[in-house]
């Protein structure tokens, strides 16, 4: 079981060169309002990504791409969208840099990707506070970095009950360089642990997927960074399963 207080903080930071990142398991979950788990920032470097936006030697560099695609700079193009709405398992890319010469006092760096906050629950989740995977804002003239990802998955019985904030906004572009665009997010509930590995594979035959889900009742924000151009929003989904029906024995 983990407990979070109000006040204390879980940072799920991913390495910025390939994106593997940190999973969470636990047999309950409890979040308190006040504090939570950050992925802020926590993913892709500056022009690194399969959304990364573009560099710009002159004029404003793209934003990144995630969940939605990263907004364009003057004269160059954001970061197309990637990965999957229903099992958001990537992180955010990094916006695209401004005058990208090897002298680094000389650059203006694109913002870092939010990472993943990725925490599977055997039994009930409940979050008052706040799970964050935002893209992080660019320097003068640089694309903003994409939100990220956060993927809350509770077992076959379980429920995950939300009245906190979910995020993973994208990065702004600094006023002149494109925003970063929004990540993903999903809440998977009533999900046993064979079903989660066959979601995790793409396997959705069993899945029934829809936006919204009783038992939420806080915010999500998915919204594109601002900038030259808008980053284009993220998704939200929740997801459950159907679950195979029982093994029936004849006796004689």
């Amino acid at each position: 079981m983990l407990s979070v207080a109000a006040s204390a903080w879980v940072y799920a930071y991913a390495d910025t060169t390939n994106g593997g990142a940190p999973l969470f398991t636990m047999s309950r979950l409890t979040v308190a309002e006040g504090g939570g788990f950050s992925a802020d920032g926590g993913g892709l470097r500056n022009a690194t990504g399969p959304g990364k936006g573009t560099d710009a030697p002159t004029g404003w560099a793209g934003g990144a791409g995630y969940g939605g695609r990263g907004g364009d700079g003057s004269g160059t193009s954001g970061g197309p969208a990637y990965g999957s709405t229903n099992v958001p398992i990537a992180v955010g890319s990094g916006g695209g840099n401004y005058n990208p010469i090897p002298v680094p006092e000389l650059q203006d760096h694109g913002g870092y990707g939010g990472g993943m906050v990725r925490i599977e629950v055997a039994a009930d989740a409940f979050v008052d506070g706040t799970l964050s995977a935002n893209g992080d804002t660019a320097r003068f003239a640089a694309g903003g970095g994409s939100g990220g990802s956060i993927l809350l998955a509770a077992g076959q019985d379980a429920d995950v009950t939300v009245n906190g904030v979910l995020r993973a906004r994208g990065g702004d572009g600094n006023g002149t360089g494109g925003g970063g665009g929004g990540g993903r997010i999903a809440l998977w509930y009533k999900t046993p642990a064979g079903n989660r590995e066959k979601l995790l594979i793409g396997d959705f035959s069993r899945a029934i997927v829809t936006i919204s889900y009783s038992h939420f009742a806080g915010q999500t924000h998915v919204e594109g960074g601002s900038g030259y151009n808008v980053g284009t929003n993220g998704t939200v989904v929740y997801l459950t399963v159907i679950l195979n029906p029982g093994t029936i024995f004849t006796f004689r």
